[in-house]
């Protein structure tokens, strides 16, 4: 199981890093001597938030898709042609919400 803040490291580390380090938390280089490549592949990451089973939400906007991550680090696209989404929340009852540049339609 991975734990939230190696979840959110890895997610910032895609914004900061050249593709070919993403995704490489600070936790598994420590604990291995080895950097670990959870994923690849996130573009433009805007928003993130968990929710209360501790997946992890990632809004990424060039990608025009909501990708999750579950705590045992499979990652599935959530939402797809979502035209920008520029922000991401989760309410105390699951509900998410994504703002989003160009559409205003709502998705239940």
């Amino acid at each position: 199981m991975i734990d939230r803040r190696s979840m959110l490291s890895a997610i910032i580390s895609t914004a900061l890093v050249p593709p070919s380090l993403a995704m490489i938390t600070p936790a598994a280089a420590q604990s291995t001597n080895r950097a670990e490549r959870l994923w690849t592949g996130f573009s433009s990451v805007v928003g993130i938030a968990f929710d209360k089973s501790g997946n992890l939400y990632a809004a990424e906007w060039s990608a025009d898709r909501i990708s999750r991550v579950e705590s045992d680090g499979k990652r599935t696209t959530f939402a797809g042609d979502l035209s920008g989404p520029s922000g991401l929340a989760i309410d105390a009852e699951g509900n998410i919400y994504v703002g989003s540049r160009g559409s205003r339609r709502q998705r239940g």
